[in-house]
């Protein structure tokens, strides 16, 4: 990678991160035209071996591509997937297929792991030489990096629509001034929009996803009392759609 980023000469490299959904997202007139994947997330099945996915650059400009695995528990590169071809030129308006290969079985079996796909687009970059007398003018390239969820999912679980299922099974309770979501689940849930007698919860990127059996508490409106609520929810399913309205009184 070193290498690479070294070609790129005369250039300052700023790296925007954006988590996207879906994940052909990102920046201006760039959703449209590059993009991994057909989805905002990776099923990867205990029984593939490996798993190809497309990556797209449908802009006038060619694109250098590095895309590798993330390992949100080590805060690493993931030593049991890797990505081939690690690094790929994408020339302008065109399509390739990538692979995730597995290389150990280093998983837990009860329930699903969860990794990130990190695809990043870094532009050409085409400069003139200057002209006798004239000023070396600096350039800035912008480089976007996509991340996409990877799901591995161990045989015992491997259901057509597990995400969803977890949703549809999410338990809710109510703690003080706090709506608690408790995922029973082996599977991750995402939620899109949790709301509390019709007015929204804040949702982040740390609390908007459940890991499996997890537990998160979302504060609500003091004034509710401790008279009864109604609580909804909606969740991302395992292709990417919004799970259906589900709706729970709790006391």
């Amino acid at each position: 990678m070193r290498s690479v980023l070294a070609r790129v000469s005369g250039t300052c490299l700023a790296f925007l991160w954006s988590t996207v959904a879906p994940c052909q997202g990102g920046i201006g007139d760039v959703p449209d035209r590059v993009g991994i994947g057909q989805a905002t997330r990776i099923i990867f099945n205990e029984k593939d071996a490996s798993l190809s996915f497309p990556v797209r650059n449908g802009s006038d400009t060619p694109y250098l591509l590095r895309t590798y695995i993330f390992n949100p528990q080590t805060q690493a590169t993931a030593k049991q997937l890797y990505v081939a071809p690690e690094v790929v030129r994408l020339s302008s308006h065109a399509t390739q297929s990538c692979r995730i290969v597995r290389l150990t079985n280093d998983f837990r079996s009860d329930r699903e792991s969860l990794f990130f796909l990190r695809g990043l687009f870094i532009p050409a970059s085409y400069e003139r030489a200057p002209k006798d007398g004239q000023a070396t003018t600096a350039s800035f390239t912008v480089a976007l990096q996509i991340n996409l969820k990877l799901f591995y999912r161990p045989r015992a679980l491997e259901h057509s629509n597990g995400a969803a299922l977890a949703s549809e099974t999410l338990t809710v309770t109510r703690r003080g001034d706090t709506v608690q979501c408790r995922n029973t689940t082996p599977y991750h849930v995402t939620l899109s929009e949790l709301k509390v007698q019709g007015k929204p919860c804040a949702l982040t990127a740390e609390n908007s996803m459940l890991a499996p059996f997890a537990t998160h508490a979302y504060p609500i409106d003091p004034g509710q009392g401790t008279k009864p609520v109604t609580v909804t929810w909606r969740a991302i399913d395992d292709y990417g759609n919004l799970t259906p309205e589900s709706k729970v009184k709790i006391p």
